[in-house]
């Protein structure tokens, strides 16, 4: 547990670091005065920069993952699900903006990182559409949604279009958002006559 605790104290302070500067700019030392921490004990838990900068990317999406499966098996509704699973991706996003910036830089090392950043965010994202799916797949049997449409096609069209509509959500994406959001998915943003609205249970 020690060991564990270290280890996140290291990355929180090099997450600071690489907010605040270009990746060439910070230093292994930069990082050990920052987390209180000897050389040596650093390098104990990352070879290199490169190796501690994608523990840095990537160390958000895998708790997201781990959040998103809990929220799954939660006994809550079929929407209220959807949209704390929703809530928790908005907070995640917040955070790669870090990788956003420095993958801007054009330092030869950067260069290297984008395709184990790539592969790495693929994976989660599987791993995001394969959790939700089972949430779709549920409300399919209950006739909640239509039976049309594979549940995977749902969940990977329910992330794509929240990753455009996230960029304008507020900085606090709260629950009303979300629903608004979700009603906007599953019912469109046609406008509701009366005896559509008669015909809604």
């Amino acid at each position: 547990m020690a060991s564990q605790a270290k280890e996140k104290q290291i990355v929180r302070a090099a997450e600071e670091l690489f907010n605040s500067r270009r990746f060439h700019e910070v230093t292994m030392e930069d990082v050990c005065r920052a987390a209180g921490v000897g050389k040596g004990t650093i390098y104990r838990y990352f070879k290199d920069k490169e190796e501690l900068f994608l523990r840095v990317a990537t160390s958000g999406s895998e708790e997201l993952c781990d959040v998103v499966r809990r929220k799954c098996a939660e006994g809550l509704p079929f929407e209220e699900r959807l949209v704390g699973i929703l809530i928790e991706i908005h907070q995640a996003k917040r955070r790669r903006g870090l990788v956003r910036l420095l993958m801007r830089s054009d330092d030869a090392r950067v260069g290297r990182l984008k395709g184990a950043l790539h592969s790495h965010f693929e994976d989660r994202r599987s791993a995001l559409i394969s959790a939700i799916t089972q949430i779709f797949d549920e409300a399919i049997r209950e006739g909640k949604v239509r039976t049309d449409v594979p549940p995977e096609l749902l969940a990977g069209s329910l992330l794509g279009m929240f990753h455009g509509y996230s960029w304008h959500a507020e900085t606090q994406f709260q629950r009303e958002e979300g629903l608004q959001f979700l009603d906007l998915f599953l019912r469109g943003a046609g406008a509701r006559t009366a005896s559509a609205q008669e015909v809604r249970p």
